[in-house]
């Protein structure tokens, strides 16, 4: 990229330059050492010591390098003159360390783009280059996308980079000084000087689609000025931010994009607590506030084209459930609770996906809230995991006549049991809220249970041994399947039931 000589002239500003130029705010190809031969390409900025100033007239802009007890000459033109005797190789040096900083950074915006990274992506790319915390905000001052390496001392701002939104105090304070005034809303970059709200001076640009405000670029110059060579780059950067975000304010797809990050936050552990969680959350619609599932699907091909191929497949199919592409993996969160139905043609439907398109389903128990997202990904990674390794049980159920359905389909209340005995968790699923209900309702379920599968399901055998008629016994097997959503008949079912009571008297023994 094109280097702003008023950059180039405040990282001279230590050698006391004096100008000259004949224009300000123009844009350089890059630096050369001046040519022996006078060869010279008027795009680039050329240093030269004052001793070897070529006879023609020259047409690029040339910094001269003056000792300072060395007279100027009066003719100079076009020029910048640095009165020092540091060496004119440590000054160029310096000076192409800022030129390849500058050419590898709009290197990286140009891949960024035509990868279709995002914004996230330009701001990360970016910081190192304006060092000052930048925020890309909706007119309501939600955050967009924001820096992460620097910090700030300036609540407001640190609102905007640590909660994603303004407080309402925050919020009435800008309103108070003119933030919200329609005279920044012109797409120049205005500067906002230090008040009683802000210790520093800001940058804002608002950026617009077909005339309607879609968001405002904000940054806070607290650790290099706002600058006219600082500015030149920004001025640089808003261009490329256009490139997804004017498209994006009349969809509002970068909503859609920010919140998948955000849930990729949560499920990672970087946003963890609960208070972190709302004030997040807070910044998007409402969601994951009713009960879910995480339905986690995995394909043979991993490959982008594939991924992207399945993404639009999933929408296709679920309309109304959201899909994020995380870990080679495609994330969805259905509520399979509302009812039977719903469940039944859910499970069917990803039944029939997953065999056309090879692919694999772990899902989780049912869950409510952000707080347990994290948990609710780990149930459904794990059941993924495990149901593919284990995949070859199955051959009993081929044995006994019975067809393999929803062998791509795992679920973690059918599989945390093999975690469970090979030491990942030490806890016993359904059997625990059987004793949970056991103690509320002054019942013997989770005894009368054991009972019953021990013995095979023989109800005569149980009344016998719980000294019951065995109709009682019939009629509490019955509340058991009903109240805990257990199928009895379900051999597979009854066999991770005695599992559990044993792994039950392993942990009683501990």
């Amino acid at each position: 990229m094109d280097i702003p000589i008023e950059m180039l002239i405040e990282y001279m500003d230590y050698l006391n330059p004096e100008i000259l130029l004949e224009k300000r705010g123009t844009w350089v190809s890059g630096i050369k050492l001046m040519p022996e031969d006078g060869r010279i390409d008027p795009r680039f900025l050329y240093f030269c010591h004052m001793d070897s100033i070529p006879d023609s007239p020259i047409s690029a802009p040339v910094v001269y390098i003056c000792p300072k007890a060395r007279e100027t000459a009066f003719n100079l033109t076009n020029c910048i003159i640095l009165h020092t005797e540091v060496s004119i190789i440590q000054i160029f040096n310096e000076m192409l360390g800022l030129q390849n900083l500058l050419r590898n950074w709009g290197q990286d915006i140009e891949l960024s783009i035509s990868r279709h990274e995002g914004v996230q992506r330009l701001l990360d790319i970016s910081s190192r280059v304006f060092g000052n915390p930048i925020a890309v905000i909706t007119p309501s001052f939600k955050t967009i996308a924001t820096t992460w390496e620097h910090e700030t001392d300036d609540m407001v701002f640190w609102e905007l980079l640590e909660l994603g939104y303004l407080t309402q105090d925050s919020f009435n304070k800008l309103r108070s000084y003119g933030y919200f005034n329609p005279d920044y809303y012109t797409g120049e970059t205005i500067i906002i000087p230090p008040s009683d709200i802000q210790a520093y001076d800001s940058t804002l640009t608002a950026i617009s689609q077909d005339d309607t405000v879609g968001f405002l670029v904000l940054m806070l110059c607290s650790n290099t000025p706002a600058t006219r060579g600082a500015l030149q780059l920004y001025e640089y950067f808003i261009d490329q931010l256009k490139v997804y975000l004017q498209p994006a304010s009349a969809t509002g797809d970068y909503l859609r994009k920010q919140f998948d990050y955000f849930i990729i936050d949560v499920i990672e552990g970087r946003v963890s607590t609960p208070r972190e969680i709302v004030e997040r959350s807070l910044v998007y619609p409402p969601a994951y506030t009713s009960d879910y599932n995480t339905v986690l699907i995995a394909h043979e091909s991993s490959s982008e084209m594939y991924l992207e191929h399945a993404m639009q497949n999933l929408s296709a199919i679920f309309p109304n459930v959201r899909q994020i592409l995380y870990n080679g993996c495609v994330l969805m969160h259905p509520d399979l609770s509302t009812s039977e139905s719903r469940r039944k043609n859910f499970l069917s439907t990803l039944a029939n996906y997953l065999d056309a398109s090879k692919g694999y389903a772990g899902i989780s128990e049912k869950s409510t809230g952000l707080e347990t997202l994290r948990e609710s990904y780990r149930q459904a990674r794990q059941s993924l995991d495990l149901g593919r390794k284990l995949t070859q049980s199955s051959l009993s159920d081929r044995m006994l006549g019975q067809p393999s359905i929803g062998s791509r389909i795992y679920r973690f209340s059918d599989y945390h049991i093999y975690s469970a005995l090979s030491g990942d968790e030490l806890n016993c699923g359904i059997l625990d809220e059987i004793s949970r209900y056991d103690l509320e309702h002054k019942t013997s379920y989770y005894r009368i249970l054991y009972i019953f599968l021990c013995l095979e399901r023989s109800f005569t055998k149980a009344a016998t041994l719980l000294h019951m008629h065995r109709n009682n016994v019939i009629y509490h097997a019955k509340r058991i399947e009903e109240i805990f959503g257990i199928d009895l008949d379900d051999h597979n079912q009854r066999l991770r039931l005695l599992m559990l009571y044993k792994l039950n008297d392993l942990i009683s023994s501990q």
